[in-house]
């Protein structure tokens, strides 16, 4: 449910930065449950959720789920949640923001992509933060235009 409301907050707010960027008003259409949940059980990097980093996926699929969800309608920052998952699951700090950091990173930019999508746009720039946490992959992507169609 929480994972729903990331979805839905970056698909809205996608359409709603296009329309304030470019000054124009065009209809769009809500966003379909169905989508949510194909997205929701994608596999990504060849594995859903967490599957990437733990093995116990049950019990930290949950656990995510109520405390990012929970942090992310609250506004909390990536540290305290990060802090949260590291002292539920014994884990190195390095590892639990990394985690929570993919974890939202890859709902929010999955919801954009759908609403660029919506809105037919055939191409989009790619910025990136440019940080010590920037990996090589988006490093190398920004600033590029891109085909939103596919991504390349």
């Amino acid at each position: 449910m929480c994972y729903n409301d990331v979805i839905n907050n970056s698909y809205y707010k996608a359409i709603y930065d296009t329309q304030m960027g470019t000054g124009l008003d065009f209809a769009f259409s809500n966003i379909d449950d169905n989508m949510v949940t194909a997205l929701l059980n994608e596999q990504w990097s060849g594995l859903n959720y967490s599957q990437r980093i733990w093995g116990n996926t049950d019990i930290l699929a949950n656990s995510l789920s109520e405390v990012i969800g929970g942090a992310m309608l609250s506004g909390q920052s990536i540290e305290k949640t990060a802090r949260q998952i590291r002292e539920r699951f014994d884990v190195g700090k390095y590892y639990a923001q990394r985690l929570v950091r993919t974890e939202v990173n890859h709902f929010n930019n999955e919801a954009d992509a759908m609403a660029y999508e919506e809105m037919d746009a055939d191409k989009c720039v790619f910025l990136a933060t440019l940080d010590t946490r920037t990996s090589a992959i988006c490093q190398e992507l920004d600033n590029r235009c891109l085909n939103s169609k596919n991504g390349r």
